[in-house]
């Protein structure tokens, strides 16, 4: 497929694009849709604008993103470790991102983590 890469047996969108159901391809869009790509083991430095904790899992906070009210949810982070608040399992977490994948990428925001899953909203 035009514009992306196939590492460790999966193809991914290359660096400032996304993938386009409707296309068929990656590419720049200003217009997300509601399905997503999934990047295991890479997170993100900062843009945490939403936080969600004890959730069920990936596809809980895929939906979530879908229903933000506070803004375009672009982008999610999700982790299995468990997470602690004042010494509160909080659980499983997902961090919601209103920040374009262009901006995320200047800044070298994105950066091997294993600990985290990122998870891409895909072009419409």
């Amino acid at each position: 497929m035009e514009g992306s890469g196939c590492y460790g047996g999966k193809c991914y969108c290359r660096p400032r694009l996304l993938y386009s159901p409707s296309a068929g391809a990656c590419m720049q869009c200003s217009t997300f849709g509601t399905t997503f790509s999934v990047y295991p083991d890479l997170g993100v430095k900062g843009n945490n604008d939403v936080r969600f904790y004890q959730v069920a899992g990936p596809e809980d906070c895929k939906r979530r993103c879908l229903t933000m009210k506070e803004g375009l949810c672009r982008s999610i982070e999700y982790t299995e470790t468990r997470a602690f608040m004042l010494s509160v399992n909080i659980g499983k977490t997902c961090y919601a991102s209103f920040a374009s994948l262009e901006a995320m990428r200047k800044g070298d925001l994105i950066e091997p983590d294993g600990e985290w899953t990122l998870i891409l909203r895909d072009c419409q």
